[in-house]
């Protein structure tokens, strides 16, 4: 359907695609226009909020012609004016379909790349209510008293009395606290509220940081229990974590490395899966020093020889691979969401490793890390998405690579 102009700032345009971040993408007089909460093939009615030279930002007024895909939210902010989830107004496939896509268009822009080592993409075992942690704000404005999330301007906060992402048990007890008289004295404005959920200690909760004398969490994985810190990373959401675990564990498996090196180790959640994969020798160096404690215990139970090593991975790298053969190492790196470092990445292409695994939950730097991971004689063996954040912009990846 044409476009057709309502006034200066109002116009009718055609969904053709959706961009990574959740926007669907039309064209008007061929500039490029990003209006989220849209769907492709559907027909919207948007007001022009920003111009740039080569595009523009539109707020969604009306759907016109709504594509069979979408569908009602189920949280009365999605779409409004909480920011966190860009999906949850389609079917759940159409999303996963989306994503896949999107990382597609990443991957393809990587040199040497075949459509055929693309893997399906693995979708959550639940949509909703399947995050195990969940972290809010709390505000003082005068009298009223609000404990959410940031809204787009990352100043003021949304009164959040549930989240239909986080578990039912998280939200059982943010009804808890929320319905406590004494708890919003314990509040101040700018504190952080964390609610974790484990099989094990069922919720907790705390104010800013975990309090110092508080026990490991006990998570159940695919691979045994592994023990993590309050304070430390895990993944939020037990059934992508898990499909990543064997994912891990499958190529592992087929390998069978004599040595096992864990970047960004944090816990020692894949030396676990390398452990249990039988790989005799594991090291894992990570910046979290608590994280690291943990690595060390959770290894303790496997008959592999493993060491952990707490520091910045540029400086403890050299001498890590002057010790190990690089012909039967396999290497995982998951890094945070700003990649590899210059130094590391520098580090990685000269070496002689051969076998890299590398998780992502950044699909734009994944994209640039594997452009010169690529560029030094690595080619992409499998790729593909792991949901781990459904109703999100966001999600997991995972790359086997190999050289020579």
């Amino acid at each position: 359907m044409p476009i057709q102009a309502k006034n200066n700032n109002i116009i009718d345009i055609s969904i053709e695609s959706v961009a990574f971040g959740g926007s669907g993408v039309g064209r008007n007089s061929g500039m490029v226009c990003f209006v989220p909460y849209t769907l492709p093939g559907e027909t919207v009615r948007a007001r022009i909020v920003q111009e740039k030279k080569s595009f523009i930002m539109m707020e969604l007024l009306q759907v016109l012609v709504p594509s069979p895909e979408r569908i009602v939210p189920a949280c009365p902010f999605a779409g409004k004016v909480c920011p966190g989830c860009a999906y949850q107004h389609m079917k759940y496939e159409c999303e996963v379909n989306i994503k896949d896509q999107q990382f597609r268009n990443f991957i393809g822009r990587v040199n040497d790349i075949s459509p055929v080592v693309f893997r399906p993409p693995v979708k959550s075992q639940r949509e909703l209510y399947y995050r195990n942690k969940l972290t809010l704000h709390s505000s003082f404005d005068k009298d009223e008293k609000r404990l959410g999330y940031f809204t787009a301007d990352n100043r003021t906060v949304l009164n959040i009395l549930r989240c239909p992402l986080a578990s039912e048990a998280i939200n059982a007890k943010l009804e808890y606290l929320r319905n406590d008289p004494g708890f919003p004295h314990t509040l101040r404005d700018g504190m952080t509220v964390t609610l974790r959920e484990t099989a094990n200690e069922g919720v907790i909760f705390w104010r800013n940081s975990p309090p110092d004398k508080i026990s490991w969490l006990k998570e159940d994985t695919a691979c045994g229990k592994v023990s993590v810190p309050a304070g430390s990373f895990s993944q939020v959401n037990p059934s992508c974590r898990d499909a990543l675990m064997l994912t891990v564990a499958d190529i592992l498996k087929a390998e069978k490395p004599e040595t096992f090196i864990d970047l960004y180790c944090g816990s020692g959640l894949f030396s676990v899966v390398a452990a249990t994969a039988g790989v005799p020798n594991i090291i894992g160096v990570d910046l979290d020093g608590p994280g690291i404690k943990a690595a060390e215990y959770n290894l303790s139970g496997f008959s592999a020889k493993s060491i952990f090593a707490a520091g910045e991975t540029a400086c403890i790298m050299p001498a890590v691979l002057k010790q190990i053969d690089p012909s039967g190492t396999m290497l995982v790196i998951d890094p945070p969401r700003t990649g590899l470092d210059e130094k590391t990445i520098k580090l990685l292409c000269s070496s002689r490793l051969n076998k890299i695994i590398y998780v992502s939950c950044a699909p734009d730097i994944l994209q640039r890390d594997l452009q010169t991971l690529c560029g030094s004689g690595f080619k992409i063996e499998s790729t593909g998405i792991i949901d781990m954040f459904p109703r999100t912009a966001h999600f997991e990846t995972l790359t086997w690579l190999r050289r020579g």
